[in-house]
């Protein structure tokens, strides 16, 4: 398959590779060419090592940024070392490429294609290097724009199966870095459903960075489970929700059960275009309902306009993402921020 056939509009006919900075004179000179053994990486879940020494790129910029932060944690324990880079290519519409899918577990929420190759790609195509520094991305805080912050906390962070994902600390630094308020969602030991406590989160992001002295403008809120969790793992459509959730906020209800007064019969008939959607009785989702007391949209509606961060970038992280629009409540996502 050809390049062209691959890439879209967003990606400007542009490809990222991303490597060690060390080997980019040498990238400069010769172009890049298919390595005389297995990768350094192993597949992640089964250990296995991954690939057969092909040329690896991605067409989205920020599937490469992450991978870039994660290579540099990984080899260097540290998001900005200097050590790894990002170099973009041009030119490679005829260029023949097939679709790495052999590591389905770390290309969960890829911007784009993550391609491979087993040809050599010249220097002539070398577009631009970029030393991959995650500081830049705290030139967007210096705006003042508000954060929302989803599950940035250590169940999640992979720290206590030493592993810990190198996006955790990258999102406490944006965070820390910023002036602006920053709403916290946490799962916590109050609402029963990990291990974290609230005076946990705050040691890890401290340990992580985070200023004490910052504390004073991060409003930290136990949400617990999201209850859309069930209506969205189920397939349901998200417009589908989003009208459901508005007309539970009409009749100031926080559960889908309670729509109408409780009214089994009305409710039934109200849900059946939904349930019928995916094939199954307007009594299944009376059974399991829709919640939106966690969040207080009021509270929510304050943080218009601001940039959403964590995970996970389809659960919990889309739940409130969600429960946004269906307030058009504006938000600005930043991939590299974001996990899972």
């Amino acid at each position: 398959m050809r390049a062209h056939e691959l890439l879209n509009e967003t990606s400007k006919n542009e490809l990222y590779h991303v490597t060690h900075t060390k080997h980019v004179p040498s990238i400069q000179k010769n172009g890049l060419h298919q390595m005389g053994a297995d990768s350094n990486w192993v597949q992640q879940g089964s250990g296995e090592r991954y690939g057969a020494g092909e040329i690896y790129m991605f067409t989205n910029k920020e599937d490469a940024n992450r991978w870039a932060g994660r290579m540099d944690w990984d080899f260097n324990q540290t998001l900005g070392s200097g050590e790894i880079s990002i170099i973009t290519f041009g030119g490679l519409a005829d260029h023949k490429f097939e679709k790495d899918e052999g590591d389905p577990m770390s290309q969960a929420g890829q911007q784009g294609d993550w391609l491979k190759t087993y040809e050599p790609v010249p220097p002539q195509n070398i577009v631009k290097v970029e030393t991959y520094n995650p500081k830049k991305l705290n030139e967007k805080a210096s705006r003042g724009r508000p954060i929302v912050c989803v599950d940035i906390q250590p169940e999640y962070s992979g720290m206590n199966d030493g592993d810990e994902d190198g996006t955790f600390e990258n999102a406490i630094r944006f965070v820390n870095d910023s002036r602006a308020p920053c709403l916290m969602f946490v799962n916590a030991e109050q609402e029963g459903l990990t291990s974290d406590t609230i005076a946990d989160v705050q040691m890890y992001w401290e340990d992580s960075g985070f200023e004490s002295k910052n504390w004073n403008r991060v409003e930290i809120f136990d949400k617990g489970y999201g209850y859309l969790r069930a209506w969205m793992d189920i397939g349901i459509k998200e417009g589908h929700i989003i009208s459901i959730i508005r007309e539970m906020y009409k009749q100031k209800i926080n559960d889908s059960r309670e729509l109408f007064g409780g009214d089994e019969d009305k409710i039934e008939k109200f849900l059946t275009p939904v349930a019928q959607s995916i094939n199954t009785e307007p009594q299944y989702l009376v059974d399991d309902p829709l919640i939106v007391g966690w969040a207080a949209i009021d509270q929510l509606k304050r943080y218009n306009n601001c940039y959403l961060i964590g995970g996970g970038r389809n659960e919990c992280l889309k739940e409130v993402a969600l429960l946004m629009n269906a307030f058009n409540i504006k938000y600005k996502m930043i991939n590299e921020l974001i996990y899972g």
